[in-house]
């Protein structure tokens, strides 16, 4: 009987054991699901309006006149001004007044996660030879490289993503519905080039570029767009033509001498010919 008692004690300490080793599986499963409600419905589905170059937009449920670049928010019950998304880890929109700051958190947080994966990854290796024979210390240094490696990867992507957004002026919204202004869609309205875009966000110091410091320039209401560029501007159209100058007098002129060449040789022998072909098809017409 206490052989019994005993084993079935046993199988049922090694099933809970094998119980509790798919925990860590079940978390990563739910932080995965999660994350797609996270993106999917948290993210996606806001209230997205493409920006109008000068049209009034007008926001149904603020009541209020939108500018540019700027989308409600269907979480926070808000409009934000050049709204990026809505990122549900630190329960705010992320837009104007914080976009950098945001930028900064991402790069200080990958920064922090390689710090702990790189220090903690020599205890990670003495732990599997054996030489630290803790088991308590051992579950917390394998499940801390665990954590800080998965995180370092997603951070490092998202991360990534943001910084090409950066480089062409655009935001998560604008990334995935195009910018609709008064000339049609235009997926690079906002591209002034790489230094100009990362300004934008920064600023022109770049002092304050790695300092949590507020230092984007203008107020949230207009940005630079690319359609006022050298070839639009009304100022600076004038002078382009000055550069190619003696180019296109010279194009003029060759067409104008191929023109009265045509004129004068061409033009004749061809009104022969049609004159010609006209008279023998109105024989043929008349013939009996």
């Amino acid at each position: 009987m206490r052989r019994g008692w005993k084993m079935s004690l046993s199988g049922g300490l090694r099933c809970c054991r094998r119980l509790l080793s798919w925990v860590p599986v079940l978390v990563i499963v739910l932080v995965v699901l999660w994350s797609y409600y996270a993106y999917v419905f948290e993210l996606c589905l806001v209230t997205v309006l493409s920006p109008a170059e000068k049209a009034v937009r007008f926001c149904d449920r603020c009541h209020l006149i939108k500018p540019d670049r700027c989308h409600h928010c269907s979480v926070c019950a808000m409009c934000v001004l050049k709204m990026d998304h809505h990122c549900p880890w630190v329960n705010n929109c992320i837009g104007f007044s914080n976009y950098k700051f945001f930028l900064q958190f991402l790069a200080y947080s990958v920064l922090y996660c390689l710090y702990i994966a790189t220090t903690v990854f020599n205890y990670f290796i003495k732990y599997w030879r054996g030489e630290l024979p803790s088991v308590r210390s051992k579950f917390h240094v394998l499940f801390l490289l665990f954590v800080a490696c998965m995180f370092f990867v997603s951070l490092v992507i998202l991360f990534g993503y943001h910084c090409w957004l950066v480089s062409r002026n655009k935001t998560t919204l604008e990334a995935f519905c195009t910018p609709v202004f008064t000339s049609g869609p235009e997926k690079n309205g906002f591209n002034l080039g790489f230094i100009k875009n990362i300004q934008q966000v920064f600023g022109d110091n770049k002092k304050f570029w790695l300092i949590p410091i507020g230092s984007s320039p203008g107020d949230g209401h207009s940005f630079p767009m690319r359609s006022m560029n050298e070839s639009q501007n009304p100022l600076l159209a004038n002078e382009e033509p000055w550069e190619d100058n003696e180019d296109e007098n010279r194009g003029d002129i060759s067409r104008k001498k191929l023109l009265q060449l045509m004129s004068k040789r061409l033009l004749p022998m061809f009104s022969s010919r049609i004159l010609m072909v006209s008279c023998l098809t109105f024989r043929a017409f008349h013939l009996p």
